[in-house]
């Protein structure tokens, strides 16, 4: 799928709800729509979020899509926070999509961020036109920092706006189904990932060779290795979000993190761990995913990787 990197852009805010915010709580919200479809029905209701309690989001967003009746569940979830309910808006429909994610070093080129990297890779399975704008802290329009406190990645979809890249992810699945990027067994895959990323940041900025560092990354990588054992007589390896065929979200989320502790393991870390030697399973995995036209599109080079790290192990 083609994308473009576009200049600066404003965003006329449009709120598509009826809410009130208790006074003593001080918090910022956010409209989140999904769908209350029923058959042919295509009104779509709207979830709130609160952009103060990220635990919160997650919540709403694994709430919002679990399935097409939890309307009342939502509402009822955030009227404990002071909020009342909402109206009806437009189903969204495809176009008019800009990922606003974090700059490269030269300001101007896509960054390392392993987040929006995942975003992406979601619009590329599906097929989706969008618009990359790579952003500085200095060059974060107005109504990202005023509205949704300059958090990247964010999903301007017209004259809407989604942050959070799970958050992200999940609605574009929701509403743009083909292919359905579900996972198959999200339970066992998301007991698997819980962590990694951590784990993985953590050695990578590590300056002093902190065993316990690489022991905690190498138990990941263990049930990692278990979890693509191949289940079929031609030894090839599952996608992470379960079966042979499609890759889910999950799949999107762990790629850009397995590129960048590949990269920057053997830059950092004398290319240990050797995924190809230790982790066979994971490894097959990985050629797999990158060997896929949308990791093609849109991995960013790894000078730009070891940048970012380079970065954080200084500051660390």
């Amino acid at each position: 799928m083609m994308y473009s990197i576009a200049g600066r852009r404003g965003l006329t805010i449009r709120r598509m709800m009826v809410v009130s915010v208790a006074a003593s709580m001080g918090v910022v919200v956010r409209s989140f729509p999904f769908s209350a479809c029923n058959n042919n029905n295509n009104n779509v209701q709207n979830g709130i979020l609160l952009s103060n309690n990220d635990n919160l989001l997650l919540q709403g967003q694994r709430t919002l899509f679990s399935s097409t009746t939890t309307t009342t569940t939502a509402l009822n979830m955030v009227r404990t926070r002071g909020l009342e309910k909402t109206v009806e808006g437009a189903t969204p429909k495809e176009g008019g999509m800009t990922l606003y994610l974090k700059a490269g070093p030269d300001g101007s080129s896509v960054g390392d961020c392993p987040f929006a990297h995942a975003v992406r890779l979601v619009l590329e399975e599906k097929g989706l036109d969008y618009t990359v704008q790579p952003t500085t802290p200095e060059s974060k329009p107005d109504w990202l920092i005023d509205h949704y406190d300059g958090k990247m990645p964010a999903l301007r979809h017209r004259k809407e706006c989604y942050v959070e890249s799970s958050v992200i992810m999940e609605y574009l699945d929701f509403f743009f189904t083909s292919p359905e990027m579900k996972p198959k067994d999200r339970n066992a895959a998301e007991a698997v990932l819980e962590g990694f990323f951590p784990a993985v940041a953590q050695y990578l900025k590590d300056t002093t060779d902190d065993e316990e560092k690489l022991t905690e990354l190498r138990s990941k990588l263990d049930a990692l290795e278990h979890h693509l054992t191949p289940s079929n007589d031609d030894n090839k390896v599952p996608f992470v979000g379960g079966g042979y065929d499609n890759m889910s979200l999950l799949d999107c989320r762990l790629i850009p993190q397995l590129y960048h502790l590949v990269t920057a393991s053997r830059e950092y870390h004398n290319g240990i761990p050797n995924l190809q030697e230790d982790y066979p399973n994971i490894w097959k995995y990985y050629l797999k995913v990158t060997a896929r036209p949308s990791f093609e599109t849109t991995v960013y080079p790894e000078e730009t990787v070891l940048w970012g790290w380079g970065n954080a192990r200084s500051s660390n």
